[in-house]
């Protein structure tokens, strides 16, 4: 029976986005009867998805949180001085073959002095999965170098952009030969695009997803709306979790948003189709990411986007063929983008079904399956179509 350890470096936010790449694998090699081990934190360890998990058999292990302080040079600063190599122990007593280890940010292992040095004395086989790959400050010295030979010494490395792929080569001036791109599940899919429920006489313009003003860029957003709302008429339509509301009204009162601005809550997988159901056009305005599951539910959904070049989006979007690309991710770019994106407020439709016809095109029809065929060619000669 395979021994699978599963770590997440997701430490400080409940069960997300980066969590769903290893929920869904680590289920599929239970259904194999794989002996599983989870390496998660005390939050992601509350969703429902690790319980069950757990009910069926995998062994969990709660991970300590990382310090808040910001900045990857005031952790290493601190000496790496957290976890207290508990989870090493832990891994050592559970002898796994295979690890698969998930990083919120691509320098995720910089962090983690003691599973790397673990690694290092440990000849097994390891898949490293990144979600984000922000660009961060250089680093150099004894930490740094560590880090590159564990990235090039990895049997995988996964990651879910180009962009990502190449921020982290260009970074750390390495070159990724055991590096693939891959997708991430989505959790729901449609066989045809969602007919629109209604069109609302002015423009409404919709996002979904996690509300964090800084990360998913709303600061662009609505300082852009509110630049130019005298303008053209709309409506803004925010569906999730907030996660920094004083800012977030704070922005919406400076910009004179207020009757222009609507907040909805989080909806369960089964149910946010309603939500797309109801959008026009979807805004992904963010500063960074790896490649967002809410671009590829809104093309599946026969939505058009308009999102900042950053992550995933030029790998699926074509500008002004299936969706409104901004030039860059800032308050100008994307102020002008908005304003071109309500003049051709006619073309949707049209750019909504293209965007489901380049879905259909690129996407991977089993995300799932295929990481589990990437993890069974490391642990028993599996060989990949």
């Amino acid at each position: 029976m395979p021994r699978i350890a599963f770590i997440s470096s997701v430490l400080n936010f409940p069960w997300g986005g980066p969590d769903k790449r290893w929920t869904r694998l680590a289920e599929s090699c239970q259904k194999d009867g794989d002996d599983i081990f989870l390496a998660v934190s005390s939050l992601t360890a509350e969703s429902s998805h690790v319980s069950a998990l757990v009910s069926n058999g995998a062994r969990l292990y709660e991970r300590e949180q990382l310090s808040s302080c910001r900045g990857l040079k005031n952790h290493l600063s601190r000496q790496l001085r957290w976890n207290r190599n508990v989870l090493e122990n832990q891994l050592s007593a559970f002898q796994p073959d295979t690890i698969f280890i998930t990083f919120g940010g691509s320098y995720d292992g910089l962090l983690e002095h003691y599973l790397l040095s673990w690694l290092e004395k440990h000849p097994i086989k390891y898949i490293i999965s990144c979600s984000l790959s922000p660009e961060p400050e250089v680093f150099k010295g004894r930490e740094t170098e560590r880090f590159k030979r564990f990235m090039r010494n990895a049997d995988s490395v996964l990651f879910l952009s180009q962009e990502n792929q190449a921020i982290v080569e260009a970074q750390m001036e390495i070159k990724l030969p055991n590096a693939r791109i891959i997708q991430n599940p989505l959790w729901f899919h449609l066989d045809e695009p969602l007919a629109p429920t209604c069109i609302p006489p002015i423009p409404r313009l919709d996002y979904i997803g996690r509300i964090s003003v800084y990360h998913k860029g709303l600061d662009f957003l609505l300082n852009a709306a509110g630049s130019i709302i005298d303008r053209t008429p709309f409506t803004i339509h925010l569906t999730g979790k907030v996660e920094t509301a004083e800012e977030l009204d704070a922005l919406i009162q400076s910009n004179g948003l207020e009757d222009h601005v609507h907040i909805h809550d989080p909806l369960p997988p089964d149910q946010v189709q309603e939500a797309y159901a109801k959008a026009e056009i979807i805004l992904l305005t963010s500063r960074t990411e790896g490649c967002a599951s809410t671009m590829l539910e809104a093309m599946m959904c026969g939505r058009t986007i308009l999102a900042t070049p950053v992550g995933g989006a030029p790998d699926w979007l074509t500008d002004e063929e299936n969706a409104f690309l901004c030039q860059s991710a800032d308050t100008a770019s994307v102020t002008s983008t908005l304003i071109k994106a309500l003049d051709q407020r006619s073309k949707w439709p049209e750019m909504g079904r293209q965007a489901r016809i380049a879905f259909d095109q690129k996407r991977d029809p089993d995300p799932a399956d295929t990481l589990l065929k990437i993890l069974k060619n490391e642990t028993s000669g599996y060989n990949l179509p």
